[in-house]
């Protein structure tokens, strides 16, 4: 069932547009979800190997954060060209 009306039909370019923002905005999402949990998991990897608490849990934390946000700024600088 649709909501839209025979008059409200999308341009064919329009769903072309649509369907290129959601694929971009999926993939910086996963690309910053698997930035943070792979570095999350590496520092509760050493963290237990190294016996040393969480101390490299928080370190890999920030360093995850941080690359995931460089990477999102290089994913939309090139999809801005």
């Amino acid at each position: 069932m649709s909501v839209r009306k025979d008059k409200e039909k999308l341009k064919p370019g329009e769903r072309n547009e649509i369907m290129s923002a959601l694929g971009l905005f999926t993939h910086i999402g996963l690309t910053m979800v698997i930035c943070i949990i792979g570095c999350i998991f590496i520092g509760i990897f050493l963290d237990n190997l190294l016996d040393t608490g969480s101390l490299f849990m928080f370190i890999f934390i920030v360093l995850g954060v941080a690359s995931a946000f460089w990477s999102a700024y290089k994913i939309i600088i090139k999809s801005m060209k």
